[in-house]
């Protein structure tokens, strides 16, 4: 859920798709603070494709608008949409450099650093162990693009990662693994170190 950059009394919540179950794509509602549904009423599906299990948000450049990113099933593309002082704008922005997910390979976590300068992917089927993958990118909280795509793989306990969180200051990611394993990964040196792909 996503508050209304300068409306209080506004509210999106946005759903994504659980892999295994329903798929109903990305959908966004509108609510009021009293939890009434307000215009655009009901499910407004954004796309015809299919999501991973991860979503995160961010704040915009100009400290106001606010970034929703999403990971395409079955395609290399994250998608940011962003919701301004007039509403969600319905045009993402794509950046092709996603791995291909499907099936259980969509579940996983996202998670914007605190100064919206990276997005960090937890992904991966448990078996083969070899394609659980933690995911490090730039994001250009500007213009919404996403680039400079860094693969990590070892050190992840033989164990599909989940849940990502940045720690206060960004320069680590807390991850949580299948079996109930929990990682820190230090990424202050964003060099040649972390590309592992």
């Amino acid at each position: 859920s996503v508050r209304h950059p300068l409306n209080p009394e506004k509210y999106y919540l946005f759903t994504i798709d659980d892999v295994i179950g329903r798929n109903e794509g990305l959908n966004y509602f509108t609510f009021d603070k009293e939890g009434k549904n307000i215009a655009p009423t009901g499910a407004n599906r954004l796309g015809e494709f299919y999501t991973s299990e991860g979503i995160a948000a961010t704040k915009h450049a100009n400290g106001v608008d606010i970034w929703i990113t999403v990971i395409e099933l079955n395609s290399t593309n994250l998608r940011s949409y962003l919701l301004t002082s007039d509403g969600l704008d319905t045009n993402a922005v794509v950046s092709d450099v996603a791995p291909n997910l499907f099936g259980d390979a969509g579940r996983g976590g996202m998670a914007f650093s605190p100064d919206g300068s990276k997005l960090a992917v937890g992904t991966g089927l448990s078996w083969p162990q070899s394609n659980s993958r933690l995911i490090v990118y730039k994001f250009d909280n500007s213009t919404g693009n996403i680039s400079e795509r860094r693969n990590i793989w070892q050190a992840l306990n033989g164990y599909a990662p989940y849940d990502v969180v940045f720690s206060p200051d960004g320069s680590k990611i807390i991850v949580s693994e299948q079996m109930g394993f929990i990682s820190s990964y230090d990424i202050s040196s964003w060099g040649t170190e972390l590309e592992m792909s």
